[in-house]
């Protein structure tokens, strides 16, 4: 079989409030696979910092056989400090990707 999955981010861009949780992100896939797919998601920095505004990754997300959405947590620090609004960058690792998946 020479189908291929896609995965993305469910949403283009998420946002959280600083103190109220971690960041819950989702990806999907186009289609339904008959085996685990496991991959890591990678983060960097814009204007807010791995270690003092989030803990960075990578991230290790997997989809369980037949299984099209996942949920993963990004940890957002509360640092107590008035801010603007900070950023961060988030990319799936396409050489972390299974054959047959890509981005």
């Amino acid at each position: 079989d020479n189908t291929i999955i896609m995965v993305n981010f469910s949403q283009s861009t998420y946002s959280v409030v600083e103190g109220s949780g971690p960041a819950q992100l989702v990806l999907v896939l186009s289609i339904q696979s008959a085996t685990v797919i496991t991959m890591l998601v990678t983060s960097t920095n814009v204007t807010a910092f791995g270690g003092n505004d989030y803990i960075s990754g990578p991230y290790v997300v997997t989809f369980p056989a037949g299984v099209t959405s996942v949920s993963f947590d990004v940890p957002i620090a509360n640092d107590n400090i008035a801010e603007h609004n900070e950023t961060f960058d988030l990319t799936i690792d396409s050489t972390s990707l299974p054959s047959g998946v890509t981005v």
